[in-house]
């Protein structure tokens, strides 16, 4: 704490020192108006209140601060050393990529030692792996979220479909059993027709006699087969729009219409 006060006050004394020099040379120099030009610091003063600002944000840890400073002062001065202050701020904050680009231009322009440029070295090196591995890292995870946002609208698309099949399922199940309701009237109706023929010209009737019990059994065949195939339809319909995986895939099912000469039937036979 201490030290940075220290920094605090050398940065505070630069900038008052640059005033002061600022105001004494105010009188000296007047604009053709009348008025007073004050006169900017020399730039390597103030290239250096800058560097003493960063370093006290530095070593308070305000590594966004602390860049803002060094840059001021790169700007200024265009010294390589803040060039190796720049890189250990953005290292600090977790810049990687910026802390690349400064340190490969600070060993570009700089001039460290031998050591100290073996040591640089070996680091840009890490850091480029760091780099790379954060890179890919982020594509991975682009590419996951891009194959859950996939999935999920394939699940949308299949839940859609599923509720369309399942609706289709069961307006042609109504079909079928409305189908299978006319069978039971048109078989009522050719039984009665039968059991009056019976009394009326049994053994034998004429084809005018039992032309209306024709019509009847025809129907009641047509309802049937109308029932059979609505059913069995709208059975595999409703089954293949199942929700349950597992039901799905275990799911074994066959709905098999008959039909004979004085009716027709409806067989399903299947495991689940």
């Amino acid at each position: 704490m201490p030290r940075m006060v220290g920094r605090w006050v050398l940065a505070s004394w630069l900038v008052l020192g640059m005033a002061a020099t600022a105001l004494a040379q105010a009188d000296e120099e007047d604009v053709g108006d009348g008025e007073t030009q004050v006169a900017e610091p020399p730039t390597d003063e103030r290239a250096r209140a800058y560097f003493v600002l960063g370093r006290t944000a530095y070593d308070a840890g305000d590594y966004a601060e602390a860049i803002e400073q060094f840059g001021r002062a790169y700007e200024l001065s265009q010294r390589a050393d803040l060039l190796y202050n720049l890189y250990q701020a953005h290292h600090r904050a977790g810049n990687l990529e910026e802390a690349v680009d400064y340190l490969e231009r600070y060993l570009e322009q700089g001039s460290p030692d031998d050591l100290q440029r073996g040591t640089l070295t070996e680091r840009l090196s890490n850091l480029r792996g760091q780099v790379e591995q954060e890179r890919e890292r982020r594509e991975r995870e682009a590419a996951e979220a891009e194959q859950r946002r996939q999935e999920e609208l394939a699940r949308t698309r299949a839940d859609a479909q599923s509720h369309s099949m399942r609706n289709a399922g069961i307006a042609v199940l109504s079909i079928g059993a409305a189908a299978g309701v006319m069978f039971g009237i048109l078989a009522g109706l050719a039984l009665k027709e039968d059991g009056e023929l019976e009394d009326l010209c049994s053994p034998v009737c004429t084809g005018d006699q039992i032309s209306r019990l024709r019509a009847y059994n025809r129907g009641a065949d047509v309802s049937m087969a109308l029932a059979g195939i609505g059913i069995a339809t709208g059975l595999v319909l409703v089954l293949l729009a199942r929700d349950d995986d597992e039901v799905a895939e275990t799911a074994r099912a066959r709905v098999s219409p008959t039909f004979g000469a004085r009716g027709a039937g409806l067989g399903v036979e299947g495991r689940f």
